[in-house]
């Protein structure tokens, strides 16, 4: 079971009718994703935005769908109460051709993107962002986090706000559990062959008044 078992879980939880919501890297969610939205209660005002096009009719989900790269968004400052953020920070600054040709290589995008997510979030509204987790790896269009990375996500966002970090790993018997984030030190992405992720990590942020 991949980690969107998880991550929709936490979405969820954080969804309430009539908040102004961004879902980043919307275009090739997947279906359970869509699903995820689809059951979301009216009003529904969720916003899409990605570096592609979506690959399914998005105008029955969203209210809008935006093509722009997140670290230099449309978006003027305070424009959304709840930011998710699932499986797509750990792509940022990777390479993403497969997802949109020409796209480069930027190390400077991740900083940017978290200064940018911050910045149209409105007082007292929610960033919820996951990414997965364990050993440090590099696979070329996204990264497993370490504690080093996630630490300088959190970094940022703490001065700005409540900031609390999850951890969950994946077991092939008993599926997910929450999980202390000293046990996935060596944990690699593809260890439970589960298509997807062996652990989560989750950082659920709030923007002080």
């Amino acid at each position: 079971m991949p980690e969107r078992v998880v991550e929709l879980l936490l979405a969820r939880l954080s969804y309430q009718p009539g908040r102004r919501v961004l879902d980043i890297g919307h275009a090739n969610s997947m279906e359970c994703h869509r699903n995820m939205v689809r059951s979301l209660p009216e009003p529904r005002r969720l916003t899409g935005l990605d570096i592609a096009d979506p690959v399914y009719d998005a105008s029955k989900l969203y209210e809008r769908s935006v093509r722009a790269s997140v670290d230099s968004t449309p978006f003027e400052g305070g424009a959304f109460d709840l930011i998710w953020c699932i499986s797509s920070f750990e792509h940022f600054g990777m390479d993403n051709t497969g997802y949109r040709p020409g796209f480069a290589v930027d190390e400077r995008i991740p900083d940017a993107a978290l200064a940018e997510m911050t910045r149209i979030l409105d007082a007292n509204g929610t960033l919820l962002l996951t990414v997965p987790y364990g050993r440090y790896e590099d696979h070329g269009w996204f990264r497993n986090f370490d504690a080093r990375l996630l630490g300088r996500v959190l970094e940022q966002l703490r001065p700005l706000g409540p900031t609390r970090d999850l951890y969950f790993a994946h077991d092939a018997a008993e599926g997910w559990r929450a999980a202390e984030p000293e046990r996935l030190r060596d944990v690699g992405y593809n260890d439970q062959k589960n298509a997807g992720a062996s652990a989560v990590a989750a950082a659920v942020f709030r923007k002080a008044p």
